[in-house]
């Protein structure tokens, strides 16, 4: 038995806004701050209250926030106190991946201590703002259960910015407001934030240093070394370099963990010998007077003070670190050497000297520093002989121990009479003779047989064998029908001297029917609907064939692609498949049982008239098999409390 459902749907018409808060506050320093997509942003405030560090005593009364973003819904917003606590003070009923929520833009909200006016009770956000702004004016901690996936804050327990007041809580260090952005394609900026004490404040400043980061890899050298004269330029994926009217960069240098100097560039070139690690630091310039207290000081004790809360100056140490390893300068050194006439001394690295007196080289030491040799050059008269000779490609001569391959000039250094060097040049050149073998196209239904083509060798006879070693053919060419591996042996002869070459080319068979389309598409669909189904191309197949039924209409693709747009108007229904096919045949079909519904009867709305300003009231609509949803719309100044999508 049917029975008819009544869906409830409150709405409530407002007729005042929220009157204006008091300010003493204390506002952001480096906003804006980018809001991209799928992320979490952060502004800080470090705060000194003029009064005892002590919510309980001195209490957090508000805090404001303005955000320019395309898409509200895709934000939650959290405060983190000092002390730890980390509550949402904006917050929808979706805050977890994919809860975009209301599309419209911009928010500028104060959140106060109380309750009654949640942002929100775990419902989508719904705009109360002047034109251009959805959400506007005060507010308080939202309730309901709202949660918040990403940065872990919790919904306050009381609901009420009172939560942070507790005895023994710090209001003095730094606050964190959080910005949460769990969809794609809509961003924005945090304008700007502010908190509000009620014993005001006697300094609110963010520090805006950044060390960034550099990809600088690790050095060694000798003292002196231009290569230690660096310019680091430290980068900033993804955020925005500090001003440089108010920042500036240097480079710590510590020696076994103890700061030894801050350095620009740096410039590492006169530092004493020895090992040193060099990071990066943003500071504040105002603050250049603290830097030489910590020479002498540990690195950690500098890494732990800038990342706690209460730092002795603002900075901010690089994200990555190198190592310099400077060694002493080493001294040249002189030799002496004797050659034949026409030789040439050739250095360890490559530098080539031929005529007599002083030949000078560099070589790096084991640290890569310059070591330079002065060599002092000797020549002797030499004997030369030239001998010609060929050989195949695969070939050498062996002098000596000494394998000669050609082709190219080889001299061979013997002792004359006179004990000078006697010179024989080998000019020896190969056959020309390459076997190239390329490895053909598959033999498959459509190409049964596959041509083994050696024109590209060089040579004058050639050999084509199969595996079994018979003949295939004598020709550059040759065309197989069976699948197996297939032996070219090209020949040829100069100068009385015969070489050959070989190639190996595998020939493979594909001779399979293509796999099972998997049909893609809405198996209900609605009278009158045109919808398109879609399959993945099939690398095997050549051709596609669909069925469809008799009384639908194809609208385009169908039998030879990969897509069919069906206009199912007047249509009963029934199966859709499609099988893919190659020149071995058709494969498997995929089939879709798709089913033709009816459209939803128009519903019969039940409820108040007339309503006054203010008034809650109560409308339904009777139940319909047909739908599975219902769409509500009410009169600019009301608004939708509970029901919408019922």
């Amino acid at each position: 038995m049917k029975k008819s459902l009544l869906i409830p749907l409150t709405v409530i018409f407002l007729t005042g806004l929220v009157g204006e808060l008091y300010a003493q506050p204390c506002s952001c320093t480096n906003c804006p701050v980018p809001i991209t997509d799928n992320g979490t942003f952060q502004g800080l405030l470090n705060v000194t209250v003029d009064g005892p560090n002590d919510l309980s005593l001195c209490p957090l009364e508000q805090v404001c926030f303005t955000i320019t973003h395309t898409w509200v819904g895709d934000l939650s917003v959290t405060l983190t106190s000092p002390g730890g606590l980390n509550y949402l003070v904006m917050a929808d009923a979706d805050n977890g991946p994919g809860g975009c929520g209301n599309d419209q833009d911009n928010i500028d909200v104060c959140i106060t201590i109380g309750t009654g006016n949640a942002l929100t009770n775990n419902t989508q956000y719904v705009c109360n703002g002047p034109p251009g702004t959805c959400l506007s004016g005060a507010w308080t901690m939202p309730c309901g259960g709202v949660t918040d996936p990403f940065s872990g804050a919790q919904q306050a327990p009381n609901c009420n910015l009172n939560d942070f007041n507790l005895p023994g809580q710090p209001a003095n260090g730094t606050w964190i407001l959080t910005v949460n952005d769990i969809c794609a394609q809509d961003v924005g900026f945090l304008q700007d934030w502010s908190l509000v004490f009620s014993c005001g404040v006697l300094d609110c400043f963010t520090c805006a240093a950044d060390g960034g980061q550099f990809n600088q890899p690790n050095l060694q050298g000798c003292q002196g070394d231009p290569a230690f004269n660096l310019n680091i330029v430290p980068q900033y994926p993804g955020s925005t370099p500090p001003p440089p009217a108010e920042y500036s960069y240097t480079f710590v240098v510590s020696q076994n963990g103890i700061i030894n100097s801050f350095i620009t560039g740096p410039t590492l070139g006169n530092l004493p010998p020895g090992s040193y690690q060099v990071c990066g630091l943003s500071y504040l310039t105002d603050d250049a007077g603290e830097l030489p207290l910590w020479i002498g000081q540990p690195f950690a004790s500098l890494q732990n003070n800038l990342s706690s809360g209460a730092p002795a100056f603002c900075g901010d140490l690089s994200n990555s670190c190198f190592m310099a390893t400077i060694g002493p300068p080493i001294p040249p050194a002189v030799l002496d050497t004797t050659i034949c006439l026409g030789d040439c001394f050739v250095a360890p690295n490559g530098v080539t000297c031929c005529t007599p007196g002083p030949c000078q080289y560099t070589l790096q030491s084991y640290l890569g520093c310059d070591s330079t040799t002065i060599v002092n050059i000797t020549f002797l008269p030499p004997d030369q002989t030239i001998v010609n000779q060929t050989l195949c490609p695969d070939e050498c001569l062996t002098i000596g121990g000494v394998d000669y391959c050609p082709p190219g000039f080889y001299n061979l250094q013997l002792v004359n009479e006179q004990g000078c060097d006697s010179i024989v040049t080998l000019n020896l050149s190969a056959v020309p003779v390459t076997a190239v073998a390329p490895t053909p196209p598959p033999i498959t239904c459509s190409m049964p047989a596959a041509l083994l083509n050696g024109s590209f060798s060089i040579g004058n006879t050639y050999l084509w064998t199969d595996a079994n070693n018979m003949v295939v053919s004598t020709q550059p060419t040759a065309v197989v029908n069976q699948p197996g591996c297939y032996l070219l042996t090209v020949t040829n002869t100069l100068n009385g001297v015969t070489c050959s070459d070989t190639a190996s080319v595998c020939v493979t068979a594909d001779l399979e029917l293509p796999d099972m389309p998997n049909l893609q598409g809405p198996a209900v669909v609605c009278d009158g609907d045109v919808v398109a189904y879609t399959i993945t191309a099939d690398p095997l197949a050549s051709d596609y064939v669909w069925t469809v039924p008799a009384d639908v209409t194809i609208v385009s693709g169908g039998n030879g692609t990969t897509a069919i747009t069906i206009n199912w108007t007047g249509s009963a229904g029934g199966q859709i498949c499609v099988a893919a096919a190659n020149g071995c045949g058709e494969g498997p079909q995929d089939c879709l049982d798709v089913t033709v519904g009816s459209t939803p009867a128009i519903p019969v709305i039940a409820g108040d008239n007339p309503v006054c300003a203010g008034d809650i009231a109560f409308y339904s609509t009777p139940a319909d098999p047909n739908t599975d949803t219902f769409t509500w719309t009410v009169p600019a100044g009301a608004s939708i409390t509970v029901g919408q999508g019922t």
